[in-house]
């Protein structure tokens, strides 16, 4: 049998986690949710009741995928013990348990969590593999709720940014149908045909966006990376996520403002929520999506060009 009729062994035909790896993935795994059960619980607790915050369920799932995805690649490498991960983790875990007393924060705690569980990560597979396996573990922080302090203070912001952008681009798109708008706060005034209408347009706080900031930038984040990309257009997507965010729930409030004069119904309740959050994630996709695609055609792949990290030729 000649050299070019051996059949080279493929990782695809091997189990993708190996059975020697499961119990201490077990072991570890178990160890790790029993020392974070609490703040876990809460998390999902504020996921399953706060709608603001719902998409941490999905993230797990993502980041498993990513794992999945490049699985060929880490079974290609022997993991190995990196004692600074030891170190990492238990870092994680002095700031988790001052998250709990004296600082008393959720937040805290939860970020700590993740900074332990990246630590135990590199600590149990060396750095080679924690080079593919650092991005599945970070995206999880983006399920830890915010506090409510700095969540008010950043809806404050967007909900004056949705109210001010919005009257501008009414006043524009109104010089041809006859409509005119005034902002006092979050009050947008209209007038149509120099008629004012009331009551004024108000954006309230769960109008300002944020909501869907946080939703988008969790799926901004992972249509990034689950394509392959070089690093420099992952971060560019990542870096558009925020005002690609702005600008859709601007051209919500927007058509909101629009459609007013004809059909105050529809910017209230139930059509309200359906018509605005329809349309805000279309715009902001479609945003998205289309500078995902300028980005990946400004590439030009050659045999020697850079593996984003992650990657395998």
């Amino acid at each position: 049998m000649g050299a070019s009729d051996r059949q080279i062994p493929s990782a695809e035909a091997e189990p993708f986690i190996r059975p020697e790896i499961w119990a201490r993935i077990v072991l570890l795994g178990g160890a790790f949710v029993f020392l974070f059960w609490d703040i876990i619980y809460r998390l999902f607790l504020f996921a399953w009741e706060d709608g603001d915050w719902s998409h941490a369920f999905i993230l797990p799932l993502i980041s498993g995928y990513f794992i999945y995805q490049n699985r060929a690649r880490l079974m290609q490498m022997k993991a190995s013990t990196a004692w600074f991960g030891f170190v990492v983790m238990l870092a994680g875990i002095v700031l988790y348990l001052l998250g709990i007393n004296p600082i008393r924060n959720d937040m805290i705690q939860g970020y700590a969590m993740i900074l332990a569980l990246g630590g135990l990560v590199l600590f149990v597979t060396g750095w080679r593999m924690a080079v593919v396996l650092w991005f599945p573990v970070a995206y999880l922080a983006l399920g830890v709720k915010v506090s409510p302090s700095i969540w008010e203070a950043m809806a404050f912001k967007l909900q004056g940014i949705a109210a001010l952008c919005s009257t501008v681009a009414i006043n524009l798109i109104g010089l041809v149908i006859g409509l005119e708008a005034d902002v006092q706060g979050f009050h947008i005034t209209l007038w149509k045909d120099g008629v004012k209408l009331e009551p004024p347009l108000t954006v309230a706080e769960a109008c300002s966006g944020l909501r869907s900031l946080m939703t988008f930038i969790a799926l901004g984040v992972a249509v990034a990376y689950l394509a392959k990309r070089p690093w420099w257009v992952r971060i560019i997507m990542i870096g558009c996520t925020v005002p690609v965010a702005i600008l859709a729930n601007v051209a919500r409030v927007t058509a909101l403002g629009l459609i007013y004069p004809y059909n105050p119904e529809a910017t209230r309740g139930d059509a309200h929520i359906l018509l605005g959050f329809a349309l805000l994630f279309a715009v902001a996709l479609t945003m998205f999506l289309l500078i995902g695609w300028v980005l990946d055609k400004l590439v030009v792949e050659t045999d020697d060009q850079t593996n984003p990290v992650g990657e395998k030729p």
